[in-house]
């Protein structure tokens, strides 16, 4: 199993759509942590077929609309961009993701556990998303770093 440079499944900002486009397309990257609701690949294909919106789906569909204000048009997630059900995609997906890091033009720092009114220095030194064990290849990983607090439809967000 090798390292794949980027991402094969993408999300489309625009129309929420999994889609596989070519190598060369920007993406934006959710760094995140995780709650009993997060939304599989197979969640998220059935989702356009009125399953209920979940905490985890707004997540998606709030960073969505971020990136897309941005000028990205793809979006990467890990909880509904990778197949966990397919080993394979798996097993090459994880020693990946820290490439995959690395070619996003911008990630974005979801923090569901900080409050808006809180300072960005205070909400980081607050929030669990800094005990993870993906923190650091998500802030060393890509170039620009942006991190919204509590909710992203209400982000001020800074590069």
């Amino acid at each position: 199993m090798g390292s794949i440079s980027r991402p094969t499944r993408l999300l489309n900002t625009r129309n929420y759509q999994l889609e596989t486009p070519g190598a060369a397309v920007k993406y934006a990257i959710l760094s995140h942590t995780w709650s009993n609701e997060e939304v599989t690949l197979q969640d998220w294909k059935r989702r356009h077929h009125g399953v209920e919106e979940t905490a985890g789906s707004k997540k998606i569909l709030d960073a969505c609309g971020v990136a897309a204000r941005e000028g990205y048009h793809y979006l990467w997630v890990d909880t509904c961009c990778i197949d966990k059900t397919n080993t394979a995609e798996l097993g090459e997906a994880i020693p990946s993701m820290f490439a995959w890091y690395r070619h996003a033009a911008i990630c974005y720092t979801y923090l569901s556990d900080v409050d808006a009114a809180m300072s960005p220095m205070e909400g980081l030194r607050e929030s669990r998303w800094f005990t993870r064990g993906w923190t650091l290849q998500g802030t060393a990983g890509t170039d620009q770093h942006a991190i919204p607090c509590e909710r992203l439809e209400h982000a001020g967000i800074s590069h």
